[in-house]
């Protein structure tokens, strides 16, 4: 039909309407597209897109399930983070009571996105895959400061286990392949890892994040090689000094106090450090949750974790 490309509202309900006949792939990426992108057409559009979806009464895995089927998801975390906070936003508007904000809900979808690939993905092994006990204490005291309910956490849990989030062409696909061949349907613990990855982020995605694994490694190599040649220079530097035979641990012992490098002085700018710090605060809280969690409150395990001024400094970096 026709559609007015200039009125996001109408690009909204133009792949809405056609969300079957257009390469859902194609459909995310468009979605996720970055705020400046024309002006920030793609963002608008993706706003309308939450808003022309009604997830009244929805158990929340559901909403996320009727949300998702119409595209893939990109395979960047930024774009997902834009994706999901559309519909946190949206299910809270219309749910109300369920979460205390907005933010709580964009932290519980991204948690059950996590346990959804943890739990089907066949490149971890079983003794590794999540539990219910570890999904309640990953999302402990991410509810505005408190918990969610442990029921209705043991029941998306189960949910997400006995019916993993994927689109209706990869089932389709997936179950005509056993039946075409005789055998059992298809099921997401049969499946390789790269086609776990290509029915939940497309195949094409998992192309670009080979490419960037590739990148990622050789940049990881020259980094190491750098440094080898610095603490060999620095090595030489101190032999051909004073001749003293202070040793590491004496310097760090010395230089204690620093336990942190602004910006500035490492010549790294903000521009780079906040795009890594939105990457990383997620399983960093995970981790550090579940460090304090099996401390229990015992002084000397949570002083191996970190100083009360170290969290001073923690906090004042992420702020």
């Amino acid at each position: 039909g026709h559609v007015d490309a200039s009125d996001p509202t109408d690009v909204a309900r133009y792949l809405l309407q056609n969300k079957d006949a257009f390469d859902k792939a194609q459909i995310g990426e468009y979605l996720g597209r970055e705020k400046e992108w024309q002006d920030g057409f793609a963002l608008k559009v993706l706003r309308a897109y939450g808003d022309a979806l009604d997830f009244k009464a929805m158990p929340f895995d559901d909403a996320i399930r009727y949300y998702l089927s119409g595209f893939r998801l990109p395979g960047e975390a930024q774009k997902i983070d834009r994706i999901m906070e559309v519909f946190a936003a949206r299910y809270t508007d219309q749910n109300p009571g369920i979460f205390p904000t907005a933010d709580s809900a964009f932290i519980l979808a991204f948690s059950i996105i996590m346990l959804n690939t943890d739990l089907h993905n066949p490149a971890i092994k079983e003794d590794r895959k999540m539990t219910i006990a570890s999904f309640i204490r990953m999302n402990s005291g991410v509810c505005d400061g408190g918990d969610f309910p442990d029921e209705m956490l043991t029941e998306i849990f189960g949910r997400i286990k006995n019916d993993p989030i994927s689109l209706k062409e990869d089932d389709d696909a997936r179950e005509s392949a056993g039946v075409g061949n005789g055998k059992s349907a298809a099921t997401p613990a049969t499946l390789s890892t790269a086609g776990l990855s290509d029915f939940f982020f497309g195949s094409h995605y998992v192309d670009q994040d080979k490419t960037r694994e590739v990148n990622y490694q050789k940049e990881g190599d020259q980094i190491v090689r750098d440094t080898e040649s610095m603490l060999r220079r620095r090595r030489k530097a101190t032999k051909s000094g004073s001749g003293s035979k202070k040793t590491l641990r004496d310097s760090l012992k010395k230089n204690a106090s620093v336990k942190f490098v602004g910006t500035a002085d490492s010549g790294l700018r903000d521009e780079y450090v906040t795009p890594m710090f939105d990457v990383a605060w997620g399983p960093a809280m995970a981790v550090f949750s579940t460090a304090i969690e099996s401390a229990n409150g015992t002084d000397g395990i949570l002083a191996s974790i970190a100083t009360e001024e170290e969290m001073d400094h923690a906090v004042d970096n992420a702020a």
